[in-house]
């Protein structure tokens, strides 16, 4: 594929299905060239720091650990639930939808704890956020997916149990999102990559004062309270 970033880049797909029908390959590539492309664009930064492969697996279950819809591996592979390929609405709201999973474990080519200073929080909420900005499915499903988890919705960051990290995360950008439009949020977000890749030394899982602190530095004052609702 040709992109924005990294000019050209190459990536596999690796099946294992078992008694799952699913779309063509093709359709599955398309889908995920778009989305590389899109997420570039996004980003403006390639989605690879080193080489120019990755590789997207299929499989039943990953590292004999079942239910998980997706898992990013850190090193530029990601893998899918062939259990999201039997449905074009998935009503599970535990694998949810394959769509947003595949953007949610590609947005982790930038979005993760071996590449920069961060916290679960932003590691995992920002690529929910981005799962739902370049996603085709409509807001309501959203909502819909976090009715089997609604005390996350009243846990502030810093309190955050494990579970609620993907949704509490994915809130705070939506808030800023709608609070400064789309052009002065997307810069917000950049300048916060930029400054966690420059401070990857802080290591994962940096204090929650630290990661507020990362936060009011990327984002305009004018949103620090809301930040701080958080």
């Amino acid at each position: 594929m040709e992109t924005p970033y990294s000019n050209f880049l190459r990536f596999n797909i690796y099946r294992a299905f078992k008694e799952v029908v699913i779309e063509p390959p093709s359709e599955i590539m398309e889908f995920i060239t778009a989305n590389v492309v899109a997420l570039e664009n996004l980003m403006e930064w390639p989605i690879l720091e080193r080489g120019s492969d990755f590789n997207v697996y299929v499989e039943p279950f990953f590292h004999g650990v079942r239910g998980f819809a997706g898992y990013y591996s850190h090193n530029d592979e990601i893998f899918i639930n062939e259990k999201l390929y039997a449905y074009t609405d998935n009503p599970d709201p535990f694998t949810f939808t394959r769509d947003n999973t595949i953007v949610h474990e590609l947005a982790h080519f930038y979005w993760n704890s071996g590449k920069h200073a961060s916290t679960s929080w932003i590691t995992e909420g920002v690529p929910e956020w981005i799962s739902w900005r370049l996603s085709p499915w409509p807001p309501e499903a959203y909502s819909h997916f976090l009715e089997w988890r609604p005390s996350c919705q009243v846990v502030r960051l810093e309190d955050l149990p494990t579970w609620c990290e993907y949704d509490q995360g994915r809130r705070l950008f939506d808030d800023l999102h709608k609070n400064l439009g789309e052009e002065e949020f997307l810069a917000g977000l950049r300048r916060l990559y930029a400054i966690l890749v420059e401070d990857r030394h802080e290591g994962w899982q940096v204090s929650y004062e630290k990661a507020i602190a990362y936060m009011k530095q990327a984002f305009p004052e004018s949103v620090h309270h809301r930040i701080d609702r958080y």
